[in-house]
């Protein structure tokens, strides 16, 4: 059977919540896809989590503070620490166009933590979707041509991160 997971960030709860109902009823699943959201879950259980331990990463997380649009305080120089001042949605013209900023937000703590999760089983299956415990593609946007892309390879930290990347809100990944 193969399952495909949708993107919104709210639906990672019920993406568990399915996975378990078919572990629980013996379901095979043979391949995953899934976008945003559904890219996020559907690589963390092609690569080995159980969703009891989906669950438990999901709930433990304090999502206003990795998608916050303040760096660290120890990253920030002490310099600037006195003046530092939150960020400002900047607009201009380049090259005779008007020109929007690609996101507001900061990827930061989000590229650290799919790290995090991801990297080892990135590395074990050779960059190769189908060499992970069950085969898995993603769908992200291609920015230039506004296409869909279904990715079978790569770093899996790095396209899952590029399927999560929402307009205006998260930072496109080149």
């Amino acid at each position: 059977m193969g399952l495909a997971l949708s993107g919104g960030g709210a639906r990672a709860l019920a993406h568990i919540g399915v996975l378990e109902a078919l572990e629980e009823r013996g379901a095979r699943i043979d391949c995953i896809a899934g976008a945003s959201m559904g890219a996020a879950i559907g690589a963390l259980y092609a690569s080995g989590y159980a969703p009891v331990e989906l669950e438990r990463i999901v709930e433990s997380i304090d999502w206003r503070q990795v998608f916050s649009h303040r760096r660290e305080r120890t990253l920030v120089p002490l310099s600037r620490r006195l003046d530092e001042v939150p960020p400002v949605l900047k607009i201009g013209i380049e090259e005779g166009r008007f020109r929007l900023p690609s996101s507001t937000g900061s990827d930061y703590r989000l590229d650290r933590l799919l790290f995090r999760l991801l990297a080892g089983p990135g590395l074990r299956s050779g960059d190769d979707f189908d060499r992970l415990p069950i085969p898995f593609r993603l769908v992200a946007t291609d920015l230039g041509s506004g296409s869909r892309v279904v990715l079978s390879h790569g770093g899996l930290a790095r396209t899952v991160r590029a399927s999560l990347s929402t307009p205006a809100s998260l930072p496109p990944v080149p």
